[in-house]
């Protein structure tokens, strides 16, 4: 029998939660390793200096004020030496961890794929290796879905997802479209049907 239940409290949400999991019975997700969460912290780190640097170099550019200028130029070195070090504490911690080092050393060999795409994927997308692509695109929120309603037929859109994967991947898309030969002649493909520039690097 089903009931229909309009309240909507957390002890209503943990019941409902416990019950599905009860009948499809998932098999749980693997613990993040402590390697994959010392490299997710550093780059978020990095990502928040970068950010910081790049609004100190805005208003650099606004500035006309010769002291506060200095003081802007020093804030933004010392952020660039921030930047290294987190760059070189990054690296070292790829090359000290066997999976990571294996998988970083896959991931560069494909055109389009630099150290700042790698890291992401490390850091971000540690399942790499044991999903199917359609997994993959799914859990990175690559995978179009239909927005279909009756007769209607709207424009399927990606949606959720791991953003830090998709801003990585975008650039090495860009890339991998203009300089590798299997997904140059797939993007050109794309393009010569019709499909917008966002479709075709985003397929």
């Amino acid at each position: 029998m089903i009931i229909k239940v309009l309240a909507k409290t957390d002890e209503i949400d943990a019941r409902v939660i416990a019950r599905f999991g009860n009948a499809t019975q998932p098999e749980p997700t693997p613990q993040t390793s402590v390697e994959v969460r010392k490299i997710r912290a550093l780059c978020d780190r990095r990502q928040q200096i970068i950010e910081d640097r790049v609004r100190e170099q805005n208003r650099l550019e606004s500035c006309a004020d010769a002291e506060v200028v200095a003081d802007i130029e020093n804030n933004i070195n010392a952020l660039q030496q921030v930047e290294s070090d987190l760059d070189h504490r990054i690296n070292e911690l790829i090359k000290s961890d066997e999976t990571m080092q294996r998988k970083a050393k896959v991931m560069m060999q494909q055109k389009g794929v630099g150290n700042c795409t790698t890291r992401a994927l490390l850091a971000y997308l540690p399942e790499l290796g044991t999903l199917t692509r359609g997994q993959a695109a799914a859990l990175v929120g690559l995978a179009p879905y239909a927005n279909e309603s009756g007769t209607q037929r709207g424009q399927r859109r990606i949606i959720a997802g791991r953003a830090a994967v998709r801003k990585s991947l975008y650039m090495a898309a860009v890339t991998a479209a203009r300089w590798c030969p299997v997904l140059s002649l797939f993007y050109k493909q794309l393009r010569a049907r019709g499909k917008s520039y966002k479709t075709a690097i985003i397929a």
